[in-house]
Order: structure tokens, then sequence, then C-alpha cells
């Protein structure tokens, strides 16, 4: 069955099944915005408006009140004694 198909087919018939499908997709979410071009108002008509920008996406800052955090000259990612190894080796 699948010999009958060329390549060529094939791939003129993706291309038209995803020209369709994006075109589709466009119209839906787009609509406002393609007529509002099309009548000349420019991008936005006025009773759409962008979308607004969240400024506070990842919530107000919180103190730590368990106590559980340190300060960054506490922190220590190797022994003093891996830095002497790799010194020696140089």
């Amino acid at each position: 069955m699948l010999h009958s198909i060329s390549w060529l087919q094939y791939a003129i018939a993706i291309s038209l099944l995803l020209t369709v499908y994006y075109l589709a997709v466009i119209l839906i979410y787009y609509r406002p915005q393609i007529v509002a071009m099309v009548n000349g108002k420019g991008q936005y008509p006025n009773d759409i408006e962008p979308y607004p920008v969240e400024k506070n996406v990842l919530g107000e800052i919180q103190p730590d009140h368990n106590g559980a955090s340190i300060l960054s000259e506490e922190l220590q990612f190797s022994s003093d004694q891996a830095d002497q190894l790799t010194e020696e080796n140089h």
C-alpha cells in the first residue's frame, strides 16, 4: 500500500496539512488582532488590550524564620587538603 505513494506526494500532502493546521490555529487565537489590522485600526482594537505583564510571578520574598540559612562566608565547597593536593600536582 505504501509503495504507491512517492516521497514528493508525501511531502506535498504533509505541507498542505501543516499549512491548513497553522492557518486554523492563527485564525482561532489571533482573529481579533487580524481583523483590527485588516480594518486599519492598528495592532489592537479598542476593546482588546495586550496581555498584562505580571511583575511578581514568583511571589513575595519571605524571611527564613527557622534559622536554617547560613552566610556566604560559611560555605565550603572543598577542603583545604584538596586545594593543597592540586597545587602540588601543578
